[in-house]
């Protein structure tokens, strides 16, 4: 039979191994702990750059939207003037054009008709 020594050398054995595994259990579980804060560190730095990011975005394309906005209430106003001109030229033109034929009835002094030149 063996002696309480050499039937103990088996244990401590196991208890070594098992305190070297729940040692390296150990490392493991801070190194997990430090990626997973490392990540989230990471993960917080990416979202606030992308907040950034979206931020400038949003402020351009609020800027492009008003410059949209102010570029169709001109191009309304342009075409409102142009509308508004059209009209009073077109009306001048009528107003012309009956004066003309009004003229041309008329038999002036000097024998001819005369003849209207709009400049």
């Amino acid at each position: 039979m063996l002696s309480a020594q050499a039937q103990m050398m088996p244990i401590k054995r196991k208890l070594q191994g098992e305190n070297a595994l729940a040692h390296q259990a150990c490392a493991f579980r801070s190194d997990l702990q430090k990626s997973i804060h490392d990540n989230a560190s990471l993960f917080i730095k990416i979202v606030s750059a992308n907040v950034g990011s979206l931020e400038d975005i949003l402020a351009k394309v609020s800027s492009t939207a008003c410059v949209a906005k102010l570029l169709a209430n001109e191009a309304a106003k342009r075409q409102l003037i142009f509308d508004e001109l059209h009209g009073t030229l077109s009306t001048q033109h009528g107003e012309i054009a009956a004066l003309a034929k009004e003229f041309r009835k008329v038999n002036f002094p000097f024998g001819g008709d005369v003849m209207l030149i709009c400049v």
